[in-house]
């Protein structure tokens, strides 16, 4: 059974990934030995990590190697574990195996369900999408009490799809032996982002980037924000559970909302890059990729571009975060200009790289 005195013990799944290892970090940084005695990092890569911890806080971190489709290795990283994030997912936009996508992202999560239920861990948090109720419909301070749309309605494939579907499982997880709740954060951007920022400037030529005309408000947040969130979202499990349990929580920050190629210019600005002098008709790139992803389908061959991502950078999403405000007492540690001067030089290195 778990600790139910002193410190916690803190699992996190996917502990080496780029929204969990910030979760890591921001524990090391925010909590305590009386609140934390020990994180387990698990996850299915070994890679160092630079952990920047409160060098009063004694916090033990221990590293686990396995994988969430071995119920075996699961079930033993879940024994003497009070708390549970599962931040560990495949984020896939139509790139990737749709049978690997669910393995991981669906019977994964029933697996560490299943773990944490056998184990007596007291609280389960797990990382959600907003793309749980991306559609083509534009959504405006969307709330969480929205119902969720059709699985065919979704935008991004299998991937929104199995995150729904594991949202779900994790939510009806809910009862008297075991508190979840479920974060939806935004897109995220930061140290560690292997996809948003870093893609976006990565396919620019001779650092000149070509803005795409759009009117949409695009919603992001920086991950040490959502890192923050999970620490608030356990710390409220464990003190509320009648109020927080089976429920689910968009999480944003105060960076902008704005079209794309907007949020994305102090980041050009700051590592070197131009902006061209004009911008491609937001019509125009969609046709363009969408033209290109059906002769890949032709040939049969991955296409460097895909509509459904497209789709999504040039519509307006916004999300209300009152709820997490209200019930999990979240408001983000870093405005804007900060997180994008805390960012720069991780994003220096790897587009250099």
């Amino acid at each position: 059974m778990a600790n139910n005195q002193g410190g916690k013990t803190v699992l996190v799944v996917g502990g080496a990934g780029f929204l969990g290892s910030n979760i890591v970090r921001m524990i090391l940084a925010k909590c305590d030995s009386t609140e934390v005695s020990s994180i387990r990092m698990f996850d299915v890569s070994d890679a160092e990590l630079e952990l920047e911890s409160n060098p009063l806080s004694r916090i033990v971190v221990e590293r686990v190697v396995g994988d969430v489709r071995d119920s075996d290795a699961v079930t033993r990283a879940c024994r003497d574990v009070d708390v549970v994030i599962h931040a560990a997912s495949i984020v896939d936009f139509g790139d990737k195996d749709s049978d690997f996508v669910r393995a991981v992202n669906v019977d994964g999560t029933r697996t560490i369900v299943d773990a944490c239920l056998a184990t007596g861990v007291t609280c389960l948090v797990y990382t959600s999408t907003e793309d749980v109720v991306i559609t083509r419909t534009p959504l405006v301070d969307a709330v969480e009490t929205d119902i969720y749309p059709p699985e065919s309605h979704l935008i991004y494939g299998s991937y929104g799809v199995t995150k729904q579907r594991a949202e779900k499982i994790v939510l009806r997880a809910n009862g008297d032996n075991l508190v979840t709740c479920a974060l939806r954060p935004v897109v995220l951007f930061g140290e560690g982002d292997p996809f948003n920022v870093t893609n976006a400037l990565g396919v620019a030529f001779r650092k000149i980037v070509v803005p795409v005309q759009a009117e949409n408000q695009f919603s992001s947040c920086y991950v040490r924000n959502a890192a923050w969130a999970h620490v608030c979202a356990f710390r409220a499990a464990l003190a509320r559970p009648e109020a927080i349990g089976g429920e689910a929580f968009f999480v944003t920050d105060d960076t902008p909302t704005c079209p794309y190629f907007d949020f994305l210019k102090p980041f050009a600005d700051g590592l070197g890059y131009r902006y061209a002098p004009f911008k491609l008709p937001g019509s125009f790139l969609f046709g363009l990729v969408w033209l290109f992803e059906r002769l890949a389908w032709i040939v049969k061959t991955p296409p460097m571009f895909r509509s459904g991502p497209m789709y999504g950078a040039m519509t307006t999403y916004t999300f209300s975060r009152q709820k997490a405000e209200e019930d999990l007492r979240y408001w983000p540690l870093y405005d804007f200009q900060e997180s994008v001067r805390l960012s720069l030089p991780y994003y220096k290195r790897v587009l250099n790289a």
